[in-house]
């Protein structure tokens, strides 16, 4: 039979010594614990570089993608322009010229900055050039010319409508023929009268 064993220490004494072993035992944990997190801090930082790297790669290699969706939008939109002149200029060679050709004015008329209204338009045959002659087998063929005339705030409205009808490719030589001032109830303004071509 073994003898009991006496503690002779004092019971705080004693919690203390217990502890320091506890912690004594501990300590290969703690550290190889922390070595571990070490370790992975740096494999995550490893990482979280090659992946800023990869992104930075992929964002190298996205430029002339964003660049080419660019000039394609640009090229779209230049499309939809070129049809709508195309448009314009098949609906001119049909029998309802008037009509389409009044279309023209509108969409010329609607960009003015300033009032600007018409007054009058009016088709008429474009002369022969004296001096030359056609074909004997052919009949003469003459072109046809518009005449707008209406009033506008400031000359920089007429500007910018004869401007407009030079840019819808359809209407050629617009020339203003005439231009004063005037004064009316609704305040001082211009009148005008225009003279263009119409392409063939």
């Amino acid at each position: 039979m073994s003898a009991a064993r006496i503690n002779l220490l004092p019971d705080a004494l004693a919690r203390r010594y217990e502890h320091r072993r506890q912690a004594r035992r501990w300590v290969p944990v703690w550290c190889v614990t922390a070595a571990l997190l070490g370790l992975l801090q740096v494999g995550l930082q490893g990482q979280s570089r090659q992946a800023a790297e990869a992104l930075l790669l992929v964002n190298e290699r996205v430029k002339p993608l964003h660049h080419l969706e660019a000039r394609t939008v640009a090229l779209e939109s230049e499309s939809r322009r070129m049809q709508t002149l195309l448009t314009r200029q098949a609906a001119l060679e049909q029998s309802d010229t008037p009509l389409a050709l009044l279309q023209v004015v509108i969409d010329a008329r609607r960009t003015v900055a300033g009032a600007l209204q018409l007054d009058a338009l009016q088709m008429e045959d474009m002369p022969a050039l004296p001096g030359v002659s056609a074909p004997t087998d052919t009949p003469p063929v003459s072109g046809k010319r518009l005449v707008l005339s209406g009033a506008a705030e400031s000359d920089v409205a007429v500007s910018q409508f004869v401007s407009n009808l030079r840019a819808s490719n359809v209407l050629a030589n617009v020339s203003l023929e005439a231009s004063q001032s005037q004064s009316s109830a609704g305040g001082a303004g211009r009148t005008f009268q225009l003279r263009c071509e119409l392409l063939p």
